[in-house]
């Protein structure tokens, strides 16, 4: 499985424990909006590291553009990916994940 695949898994684990849906919506959108918290877990976990990182002037650099930047990179075929392929025990795992390569990890499980 592809880092970007093991990344994509995050949020559809966080949708999925949370009940399996939301007010009577398919198993198809459920996936779908888990598959987005995760993607947007694994850019936070993406960004943290970069979180104390200072411009020439000593200012903290602004991460939204990069996080607006991977958002978009990412697409809808790392979501789309995600619904096909991750396993809810690769969800779980990658939503506890902290790093990048806990994250990766996820994916032999």
């Amino acid at each position: 499985m592809s880092n970007r695949m093991a990344l994509a898994c995050l949020g559809l684990f966080t949708a999925t424990a949370l009940g399996g849906g939301c007010g009577g919506q398919g198993e198809e959108e459920t996936k779908r909006m888990a598959c987005t918290q995760m993607r947007d877990h694994v850019i936070d976990v993406r960004l943290n590291d970069f979180s104390t990182v200072t411009d020439e002037h000593g200012q903290p650099i602004n991460l939204e553009g990069h996080r607006t930047a991977l958002t978009n990179a990412l697409g809808d075929a790392f979501i789309d990916e995600c619904i096909n392929k991750m396993t809810i025990t690769q969800l779980e795992c990658a939503r506890a994940a902290t790093s990048v390569s806990s994250v990766t990890d996820c994916s032999n499980h």
